[in-house]
């Protein structure tokens, strides 16, 4: 059983061609009166048991409430920050349950304290039609990031059926992402339906089409290079825009970078689409990102060598508006300086002030990029704000998801499609 299991993920070369185009939707499922195993992505702020923003939890509603209008017994597993395969109350489900119960008034959400074993499949068979059931954090058990056969085996056993709708872990090779449709019919959700058609769109758009790359890691050079072939313009800021300075051979101080960023950022300014990429003109800098540290302005070419770049400055600031006045798309991931000082963040608040009253078409990811809406009290003004952080940048860059290739090849194997 083991080699046809891994059979059946071993990556084909034709998802290539066509990657995960042939995902189950849930009306492609025989779903009335079946118990599903819902995978959705809860991992929100919790602080002393109260959850701080429940973005993601109303996001997954319009699937509960689809299968809850199909008479389902609904089985929800999902994690919660980083346990590290040990049981911790920090991070149980637990306040989850509470939450959704206020966000389903007619339902009472019935919370177990195991993901496995006889007693949860004993309570599960117990439940009638139409009950929620929320199982504890799916990362107390070290399995799930080891994509283990027999802990995905032991949660397909609980459920008829699996939907997957926690596109923020997307891209993770977890037990609960890519194993579990190897054993049961499959399909996305409504919540990864709408991601994962609205940010492809997103990226087929060229003319008019802005994007704006910040932050501090230095791991999404390769989404700068995707943008060059699916937009107009790409506004490179943040800690970013330093690797590509140095590749220019521009001084930047002691700024973020690496060897291995400027090898990558070189790379890139030979694409045939480099003349798209827009580099800040000023910086704002300090000798230090201490609180007590004096701040300066100045080019590019004069960062002084003690100096730190910790945002964009003013001439900058100046022509990242004026591209999104004329925009007719805006995608943008990650600040454009270091936000965590109130100082440098000028420069965000203005590209967060414009994105509330442009027309143009706005997608906005990432955890920081969100939390910085949040604040703003923007996100109700963006078209679309993803759940995602890691997998809004690997979709937008073109990567593999491959919890999204294991659906597409589980409608294969269930016959799904005719």
């Amino acid at each position: 059983m083991k080699k046809i299991i891994q059979s059946l993920l071993r990556p084909k070369k034709k998802l290539k061609k066509k990657r995960f185009s042939k995902m189950a939707s849930l009306e492609d499922l025989d779903l009335f009166g079946k118990t599903v195993l819902l995978r959705a992505d809860f991992n929100v702020p919790i602080k002393n048991g109260r959850i701080l923003d429940n973005y993601k939890i109303k996001q997954t509603l319009p699937t509960i409430k689809e299968l809850i209008r199909n008479r389902c017994k609904i089985v929800i597993v999902s994690h919660l920050g980083r346990p590290r395969g040990k049981a911790n109350p920090k991070f149980s489900l637990a306040p989850i349950a509470k939450e959704l119960t206020k966000l389903l008034p007619r339902k009472t959400v019935h919370f177990l304290h195991h993901c496995i074993g006889k007693d949860v499949k004993d309570r599960i068979k117990k439940s009638k039609q139409g009950q929620i059931i929320l199982l504890e954090n799916l990362r107390f058990y070290i399995e799930e990031e080891q994509k283990d056969l027999s802990f995905a085996h032991s949660l397909a056993n609980l459920a008829d059926v699996y939907v997957f709708d926690a596109f923020a872990v997307a891209h993770r090779r977890h037990s609960s992402t890519v194993l579990i449709p190897a054993f049961l019919p499959s399909a996305q959700g409504l919540l990864v339906q709408d991601e994962v058609e609205t940010i492809t769109a997103a990226r087929s758009t060229k003319e008019k089409s802005l994007w704006i790359i910040g932050g501090a890691k230095l791991d999404k050079l390769p989404l700068v290079k995707a943008a060059l072939d699916n937009s107009e313009w790409v506004y490179v800021a943040g800690a970013l825009c330093f690797s590509f300075l140095r590749a220019k051979g521009v001084h930047v101080g002691h700024s973020k970078f690496s060897k291995e960023s400027i090898q990558v950022a070189k790379e890139i300014l030979q694409h045939k689409n480099a003349k798209k990429i827009i580099l800040p003109e000023d910086i704002v800098c300090s000798n230090s990102i201490l609180s007590k540290g004096k701040t300066t302005t100045v080019n590019i070419d004069q960062i002084p060598s003690s100096a730190i770049g910790l945002d964009i400055g003013k001439k900058s600031t100046e022509k990242i508006l004026t591209l999104m006045k004329n925009a007719k798309q805006i995608i943008w991931n990650g600040p454009l300086g270091y936000t965590e000082d109130n100082r440098y963040r000028k420069a965000t608040n203005a590209v967060i002030k414009e994105l509330q009253v442009t027309h143009a078409r706005t997608i906005c990811g990432g955890g920081e990029t969100s939390e910085l809406l949040v604040k703003q009290k923007a996100r109700n003004k963006i078209t679309h704000t993803s759940t995602g952080g890691g997998a809004t940048l690997a979709l937008l860059s073109k990567k593999r998801m491959p919890a999204l290739d294991a659906l597409a090849k589980s409608a294969k194997k269930f016959y799904l499609f005719e």
